[in-house]
């Protein structure tokens, strides 16, 4: 089974650091309540920190619409490559800045101050997730893109009962999709929704 990238992500609500080395099905086990990838190339007197501090809390991690969340999916993971000085790129185009963090770590979260979803990359290109919490219409609007993007996938095992789905997707995005529901915790309080593509190399 493919090997899946390794990278270590923070709570968003908590602060807390976890990671693991991720193969297959377990793509989105390690998850949990971790949303949000330190951010390493943020130093603590960029603008994009002032900009990250003034934001609403609540836009972090917002409730985005079906639309927003399959759009942000489409147009940074899908379709912007895999080079992610280059997704980084667009995404400050679309007004996203780069959420502050520590050194060591392998992902960056961006975020915008709107419901647009939270995006993360990770330093090699082959991670991409878009993050938001639960809204009705959303699900809907993902079996639709994984119906029209990606027709011949092929199911793989759930790794827990968080997992709303994993598919094996060949083609241009030769990896795995993957779908990860996060249910309410003391350190998280809302339901999130995790949307993400690990391409294969």
């Amino acid at each position: 089974m493919t090997e899946m990238h390794a990278f270590s992500i923070r709570s968003a609500a908590a602060s807390s650091r976890c990671g693991a080395g991720l193969a297959g099905a377990a793509m989105l086990a390690a998850l949990g309540g971790c949303v949000m990838p330190q951010a390493r190339t943020v130093t603590s007197d960029s603008a994009e920190v002032l900009e990250f501090a003034n934001m609403r809390a609540s836009n972090r991690v917002p409730k985005s619409t079906g639309t927003a969340l399959v759009g942000a999916f489409e147009r940074f993971c899908l379709d912007s490559g895999r080079d992610p000085a280059a997704i980084g790129a667009a995404l400050r185009r679309a007004d996203y800045v780069a959420a502050p963090g520590q050194s060591g770590d392998s992902a960056t979260a961006y975020v915008v101050d709107d419901r647009r979803p939270m995006v993360q990359v990770s330093d090699d290109g082959r991670f991409c997730a878009v993050v938001a919490e639960a809204r009705t219409g959303q699900s809907a609007r993902i079996q639709r893109l994984v119906n029209r993007r990606f027709p011949d996938a092929q199911p793989v095992e759930p790794s827990g009962p968080a997992d709303a789905f994993t598919l094996r997707v060949s083609g241009a995005h030769d990896g795995f999709v993957a779908l990860r529901r996060q249910v309410p915790t003391p350190t998280a309080s809302g339901s999130r929704l995790i949307l993400a593509i690990q391409h294969s190399q």
